[in-house]
């Protein structure tokens, strides 16, 4: 998104796609706690991790934040809805008891 912008020239971002972002620290607590429990206990774990923040931010809004943050102009910032592009998604099946979830907060 940064490098995108940095370019001056128009984009177009979701203005109803949704993410919870979450601060890199935090994620690096989480998973060096989880290590360190895991290892103490002598496992050996294998998971995956889906993991999203407090609050839920727009593809749009967060292109904002980053135009705010490095000066770039919002006139370069498109606001458009997902449905008005193709989007081809592939959709992972994991079974539940693979699968952890961890808020961080």
């Amino acid at each position: 998104m940064d490098s995108v912008l940095s370019q001056g020239q128009q984009v177009e971002f979701f203005n109803d796609e949704f993410r919870c972002p979450v601060y890199v620290k935090d994620m690096v607590d989480v998973i060096l706690s989880l290590t360190r429990a895991w290892l103490s206990d002598g496992k050996n774990v294998q998971v995956l991790l889906n993991v999203g923040g407090p609050d839920r931010v727009s593809r749009l809004q967060m292109a904002e934040s980053v135009a705010d943050v490095r000066g770039c102009n919002h006139s370069i910032i498109k606001s458009v809805s997902a449905a008005s592009v193709l989007i081809f998604s592939l959709c992972w099946i994991v079974p539940l008891e693979h699968a952890y979830c961890i808020s961080v907060c």
